[in-house]
């Protein structure tokens, strides 16, 4: 209890109309400088226990263009999500090997990996495939003059062929997948991330103790306004945060991820950039809305 007690008390003043001397106005900063140290260290550490929640959350809005994007490029009445096509590439890429080598061994696999539905998602994405090799003109012919003993499967390879899905989600950069080209570089940014967290988990105990070093130097009036002030501002700084986590940030991968499609270019991004760019966006808006 003492030692709490030392840490939370504000610096003496025994004579409010005496001012203290230099040396001691520097002891008292050394003293708040080392807290808010300590208070630092102790937090990061404490938050880099959790390093794949936070790497969950930080990635979370990149994730959603992803997914957003190449689901958008679906038949909508299907509801095919992107993990089932994702399957279903994944089968079409494996069932043409078996095949070819033994069809009876293709199809003990066929009821062994699939349900009915994926596989007929699967065969018509082998069709929708098959079709992308032709000039344009003949897909939708080609795809036609499948016998109807596999309707289904061709029914639904002609919407594919209106939605023009990817058929290499890896081909425009797989945004879940990033890339890391240093060996410390995924050790550093999660260290980044557990500091960041830390900074946000201990915010209360380094804004005390910063006050703890201001407020004996100021006046009544001005103690009394800085209370409002620093809780509307610091509501103001976490809004902006949360507003610009989801639904400023989504909307400008978007915009940037489309721009680089258009411009034929793969979007192969690091993990590195992406997350320093997504902290300093976040950190920006809450200091906008602060203001």
């Amino acid at each position: 209890m003492f030692f709490l007690n030392k840490i939370f008390k504000l610096r003496d003043k025994a004579n409010p109309e005496e001012e203290k001397p230099f040396l001691d106005h520097l002891e008292d900063l050394r003293i708040m400088v080392t807290r808010v140290v300590l208070t630092l260290l102790i937090s990061t550490l404490a938050c880099f226990f959790y390093k794949d929640e936070l790497m969950s959350v930080i990635r979370r809005p990149v994730e959603q263009v992803w997914v957003e994007r190449h689901e958008a490029t679906l038949p909508e009445k299907e509801a095919i999500s992107l993990d089932d096509w994702e399957n279903a590439l994944t089968f079409a890429e494996v069932s043409a090997p078996l095949g070819q080598y033994d069809s009876g061994l293709a199809d003990r696999w066929w009821e062994r990996a699939t349900d009915k539905r994926t596989r007929r998602l699967t065969e018509a994405a082998i069709l929708y495939r098959a079709s992308l090799k032709l000039p344009e003109d003949t897909r939708e012919d080609f795809i036609s003059s499948i016998s109807d003993d596999k309707s289904e499967a061709r029914e639904l390879a002609l919407k594919l062929l209106v939605s023009k899905p990817a058929d290499n989600l890896n081909a425009e950069g797989n945004l879940r997948l990033m890339s890391s080209l240093k060996p410390t570089e995924t050790f550093m940014l999660t260290m980044k991330l557990a500091f960041f967290a830390g900074i946000i988990v201990s915010f209360p105990f380094l804004l005390y103790f910063l006050l703890q070093f201001i407020v004996p130097g100021l006046k009544e009036k001005e103690r009394k306004a800085l209370w409002p002030a620093l809780t509307i501002g610091f509501g103001l700084f976490l809004g902006g945060v949360f507003f610009a986590y989801f639904f400023v940030l989504p909307n400008v991968l978007t915009f940037f991820y489309e721009w680089g499609k258009s411009m034929g270019i793969s979007n192969d991004w690091r993990i590195g950039y992406y997350i320093s760019f997504a902290t300093t966006f976040v950190l920006i808006f809450g200091l906008a809305f602060e203001l």
